[in-house]
């Protein structure tokens, strides 16, 4: 008897995720601006495949922008704290999906990521909040722990 190579078993979220680095590929960003803050996102005039990206990925912001004529209205995607950008490029790049030029951009905007500090850095943050801050940095692989 001839057998049959048996097809990979792909999963939803298998599929979700090739879906939406897709459409990251063709729509989307990722960026250090002028100011030095970083973000990643999507813009589109067309709603549904911004929200199904978002709901992919769980986190993030989806803005509606008004058209200016004779332009559409648009949908931008977009995260900018420091944490989620480096979670959602990080879900990219782990995909293997990622075109060489993505992949760049991805890396510049990670390497910039490790130069922030977190929001509420200075001033009279607590001990323990300070602790709690230099995990996640740890956590995200931001900052080495001292040996």
């Amino acid at each position: 008897m001839i057998g049959y190579a048996q097809q990979p078993k792909v999963n939803e979220v298998t599929k979700d995720l090739a879906w939406a680095v897709g459409l990251y590929e063709g729509e989307g960003y990722a960026c250090v601006r002028a100011s030095g803050n970083i973000e990643v996102g999507i813009n589109m005039t067309d709603r549904e495949p911004v929200e199904r990206f978002h709901q992919i990925m769980g986190i993030g912001v989806v803005r509606v922008y008004p058209p200016i004529p004779p332009r559409k209205t648009y949908y931008r995607w977009h995260v900018t704290r420091c944490d989620e950008v480096v979670q959602v490029l990080n879900v990219l790049i782990e995909s293997g999906y990622l075109s060489p030029r993505r992949l760049e951009q991805a890396n510049k905007t990670l390497e910039r990521a490790k130069e922030i500090k977190p929001r509420g850095w200075g001033g009279r943050m607590s001990v323990e909040k300070k602790r709690r801050n230099l995990e996640i940095l740890y956590s995200l692989g931001l900052k080495e722990r001292p040996t």
